[in-house]
């Protein structure tokens, strides 16, 4: 009984532990950088971005039905932020300094 316990405790934390991808597309005449690929590592609170082939390190904050990556451009000079609801996809980009601009998209989840 205990083991059966101890077991429930921790299926919520490994069902998170997974990596989780998302591909995520935008209206035409969108900024190029909304069409990512963004992808959350196995704690949850990292992960990276897939933009035009390159990968960049992201910071990821879940939150109870939404998820947040923030990436820092190689020399500080742009900051790029994608805050997708988990429940429809929809995801609000913005970006700050050398890159400028905001919009809205849909990810999808890619099932492996």
């Amino acid at each position: 009984m205990k083991k059966a316990l101890l077991l429930l405790a921790f299926t919520p934390s490994m069902a998170l532990a997974q990596e989780r991808t998302y591909n995520c597309e935008v209206p035409k005449g969108a900024l190029p950088e909304m069409a990512v690929t963004l992808v959350t590592l196995h704690d949850g609170k990292a992960g990276h971005i897939i933009m035009d082939g390159e990968q960049k390190e992201a910071s990821v904050y879940p939150g109870l039905d939404s998820i947040t990556f923030l990436m820092f451009s190689d020399d500080y000079s742009y900051t790029l932020h994608y805050n997708m609801n988990l429940e429809n996809g929809d995801f609000d980009f913005s970006a700050s300094g050398a890159k400028s601009g905001w919009g809205r998209g849909t990810c999808t989840e890619v099932m492996s």
